[in-house]
């Protein structure tokens, strides 16, 4: 959900209205989550981000919390991608932060483009996509 509502890991083979099927809840976590950004979950982690640039990474079976830290000050809108064991988050500014993927927060690099973003990144073909308000980019080798 968003607004900061609660963010709700979903047992497999659920059928109809599962929002009320305690059964299939795995774990929740009720507050603190992301405003617009959808969870991104990879190699056993999810990763949310709130639109402050805070990032709370969870353990995906149990939901128990890594870290709960701010990879940049700016506005998020996109949600984070991963390649490559990196996870990018997309400030509106332009600015991209490059995560190491882990249970640890290790930024790696931040990145930025003279234009705003809130699109979600795109990748395919070992290339990163971005729209901007001004412009579209493609990232990669020739």
């Amino acid at each position: 959900t968003a607004k900061n509502g609660p963010v709700v890991a979903i047992r497999p083979g659920g059928k109809g209205d599962i929002s009320t099927a305690k059964k299939l809840h795995v774990w929740t976590r009720p507050n603190n989550t992301p405003d617009v950004s959808s969870p991104l979950i990879h190699n056993g982690l999810v990763y949310l981000c709130r639109e402050n640039g805070a990032v709370i990474c969870l353990d995906a079976e149990t939901g128990k919390q890594h870290y709960h830290d701010r990879v940049y000050a700016q506005t998020y809108r996109a949600s984070p991608v991963a390649a490559n064991d990196r996870v990018i988050f997309t400030a509106r500014d332009g600015t991209f932060s490059v995560v190491k993927a882990g249970p640890t927060l290790e930024i790696i690099s931040k990145n930025k483009l003279d234009d705003q973003f809130t699109a979600s990144p795109a990748i395919a073909n070992n290339r990163l996509y971005l729209r901007g308000y001004k412009s579209l980019y493609c990232i990669g080798s020739k």
